[in-house]
């Protein structure tokens, strides 16, 4: 436009770029609004204080889910969560095997939250890191080590170019911690002794709204005061089939899973049957 390459404007000029400032939308209306539609844009959009809006959106997809709860009892830990049974039953709890079969190394349990095909590409890219550290090297993956693989490729997704984040927050449990992974490829931490101490055995809850989570929890410590293991498993799951029937009045379309987590007897998911067992002794 010759209005902005030249120092000496005509009249003819001046009616030309007042004609076009009318007709261009002002800069606070052409910036995108803050919604979810903004997910799948290909350009990485930031507030003005610096965060990324496509990784914000990927993070609350886990808040459209059902919470999965880790709770630390004595020496051992219980994974709880409720699954959404539409058609086809999908497991939410998966237990991954980290080595051979020669080498007797308790698998770790992956707790799925998010977007499901999100999550299974992450398992997928899961598989085929255990496939190349045990030709490579021949030892079994860790529990941090799972949860890195998977969040390193969130992290390469996290910045747009064209790729969308992963709508997958990813809870990692093993015998070394409980990771928590994020769709910008961060991981939040807590080791298998923190979460057993006496002083600070507090629950781990992933998915959900954050009230929600927060009534959640003050539940878990109420209820949780009895020393016999057994009961403290059954209070867990008596809860979640309370939260479960809040969010979905339908109860014959959620499913209840359970993992226990022991150094001592290693890891065991719990049958439909063994869930229901623990139900009628209530």
């Amino acid at each position: 436009m010759r209005c902005f390459k030249t120092k000496m404007w005509s009249s003819r000029d001046l009616l030309y770029c007042a004609l076009l400032i009318c007709i261009l939308p002002p800069f606070s209306l052409a910036a995108s609004p803050y919604n979810a539609y903004q997910y799948d844009m290909t350009d990485a959009q930031f507030t003005p204080d610096g965060r990324l809006l496509q990784v914000e959106y990927a993070s609350a997809a886990a808040d459209h889910s059902s919470p999965v709860v880790v709770q630390p009892l004595d020496s051992d830990l219980c994974l709880v969560c409720t699954t959404h049974r539409a058609g086809v039953y999908t497991e939410r709890l998966v237990l991954i095997p980290t080595g051979s079969w020669t080498t007797k190394q308790p698998p770790v349990v992956v707790a799925l939250s998010g977007i499901l095909a999100d999550n299974m590409a992450l398992l997928e890219v899961l598989q085929e890191k255990r496939w190349e550290q045990m030709q490579l090297y021949e030892t079994p993956l860790s529990a941090q080590q799972v949860a890195q693989a998977m969040a390193d490729e969130c992290q390469k997704k996290a910045f747009g170019g064209g790729i969308r984040p992963f709508g997958a927050t990813l809870l990692v449990c093993g015998m070394d911690g409980v990771y928590q992974t994020d769709p910008s490829g961060g991981i939040l931490e807590t080791s298998y002794d923190n979460l057993l101490r006496q002083e600070s055995q507090k629950s781990v809850v992933v998915g959900g709204a954050a009230n929600s989570v927060r009534s959640l929890k003050r539940q878990l410590a109420a209820v949780l005061t009895n020393d016999n293991i057994r009961k403290q498993i059954m209070e867990i799951l008596s809860l979640l089939r309370s939260e479960q029937k809040n969010r979905l009045p339908d109860k014959d379309e959620m499913e209840l899973e359970a993992v226990l987590i022991s150094k001592s007897r290693g890891v065991l998911k719990l049958t439909a049957e063994q869930i229901e067992n623990f139900g009628k002794e209530q």
